[in-house]
């Protein structure tokens, strides 16, 4: 847990994906935790995608304004971290749901 995240808000995404599959053997337990950490990492990845977006937007003091490369390999970067998360996201549920 990062110090701008709130563990009362992973419970509560937690508990919200174990009422949706409740899991009813080991296997589906470990692509349950699976899922559940991807979510929130997506939602991390995604959070910090768009603050330094916003940041650059901001430093450039137009949307149109140029950025450093260093700039755009951050961005680029919280872009991959978010599209990493996701796709393992939908692996586990795709995986949850085959085994319904």
């Amino acid at each position: 847990m990062l110090a701008d995240e709130h563990q009362e808000e992973y419970d509560a995404l937690e508990q919200g994906w174990r009422r949706y599959f409740q899991p009813v053997n080991y296997q589906e337990e470990k692509l349950l935790e699976t899922l559940i950490r991807n979510d929130w990492l997506h939602r991390r990845a995604e959070r910090r995608y768009l603050q330094a977006e916003a940041n650059l937007t901001f430093r450039s003091g137009t949307e149109g304004g140029r950025w450093s490369i260093e700039d755009q390999q951050r961005l680029e970067l919280m872009q991959h971290y978010t599209l990493s998360a996701e796709r393992a996201f939908y692996r586990a549920w795709a995986a949850l749901h085959r085994l319904r």
